[in-house]
């Protein structure tokens, strides 16, 4: 009965300290604004169902997340969101200024940001982003075979290999692309093989 006591006591330790752990790690970027006033990606997706935007969207700072050079002054950042919608729904339809508002109002409905501090706004369309793995997809290796035939052309990323790469995985394809150029080879299975675990 002593020994089951002693285990009981040290497991209930064993969790306080993780506990502890978790606090001084994570607590900060769930609860904690920046200099802004602006709270972390882990705001975002505990708010997941709330708004329209993907909850993975890229609300992060420019620095050090980003490249400083994207934004002109340091003192201000930059928030990116990402919306999934078809060409001619009501989504993709909405002007420009529309879905900034939009878009403005569901950062604001959830306390990301204060409405009157936003500076500028740009909206990028991306038709047919994700590659469609259906309909003739099994067929797909005819064109990789008819293009890999090709010695000066190199498909990459996402829309250029017809796969799904994460943004990670797409910049790998560009930079094997250029060592591949620049050592003069002009086999692409090198560049096809970034992410092939994953199918």
């Amino acid at each position: 009965m002593k020994k089951s006591k002693y285990y009981f006591l040290w497991a209930l330790l064993l969790v306080i300290f993780h506990f502890i752990l978790l606090m001084i790690y994570f607590e900060p970027a769930i609860s904690t604004p920046d200099a802004q006033g602006y709270f972390t990606q882990a705001k975002l997706i505990a708010t997941k169902g709330m708004v329209s935007f993907e909850s993975e969207s890229f609300l992060e700072y420019i620095d050090p997340h980003w490249s400083p050079y994207m934004v002109k002054d340091s003192d201000t950042v930059w928030v990116v969101l990402e919306y999934f919608c078809n060409e001619g729904d009501e989504l993709w339809n909405k002007s420009d200024d529309d879905f900034a508002e939009f878009a403005i109002n569901e950062l604001a409905q959830i306390d990301i940001i204060e409405k009157d501090d936003v500076l500028d706004s740009t909206v990028i369309r991306m038709p047919k982003t994700y590659p469609a793995y259906f309909g003739t997809y099994d067929n797909f290796h005819v064109i990789r075979d008819f293009t890999d035939k090709i010695e000066n052309l190199f498909l990459i990323g996402r829309n250029g290999m017809h796969k799904y790469n994460n943004a990670d995985h797409s910049m790998l394809t560009a930079m094997t692309a250029v060592e591949t150029i620049i050592k003069g080879n002009t086999s692409k299975d090198n560049i096809w093989q970034v992410n092939a675990e994953e199918e």
